[in-house]
């Protein structure tokens, strides 16, 4: 069953989808009533549901009438974002909560893990890093890469 987060993220990124649109024919046709109305609901349902998110207090309610559809898909892309970056920080806490329920517990057969770091012979391998909360997808796709070089740079090569 999806999560409140999940849910509130997918109305966003509808709109988001359904203004871009509209802006691809007409960037500068204005803001109508239903859009707008259909903005601050998703607005305040944001508010509801994260009321300790500073970073909501950002976004103003839409006037109908007063702002471009250019102007208002930058402004739903940016709250999509924000909202895909809590949905995903949120699955990765559920997840991580979850793994560690269906873990053994210490005592009961499970092997004891080796120690990260201190005593790594040469050439041993450097522990994996965890996934960053967001990556660029149009650079990297859906996985984010899990290899750094050694100047700590991400490989990047161009698809042929």
């Amino acid at each position: 069953m999806p999560t409140e987060a999940a849910l509130i993220y997918g109305m966003a990124r509808q709109m988001y989808e359904d203004i871009r649109y509209v802006a691809g024919n007409n960037p500068k046709e204005v803001v109508d009533d239903d859009t707008a109305k259909m903005f601050n609901n998703l607005l305040k349902n944001v508010r509801a549901v994260f009321p300790t998110l500073r970073q909501i207090n950002d976004f103003d309610p839409m006037a109908p009438r007063t702002l471009k559809y250019k102007d208002a898909m930058v402004v739903v892309g940016q709250l999509a974002s924000l909202l895909k970056i809590i949905n995903d920080e949120h699955n990765r806490l559920s997840d991580a909560a979850a793994g560690r329920a269906r873990a053994p517990q210490q005592g009961q057969g499970a092997a004891k893990a080796p120690a990260q770091g201190g005593n790594r012979g040469p050439g041993a391998k450097a522990a994996p890093q965890e996934e960053p909360l967001f990556h660029d997808r149009e650079l990297y796709g859906d996985s984010p890469p899990k290899t750094l070089t050694d100047e700590g740079i991400v490989p990047f090569t161009l698809d042929d």
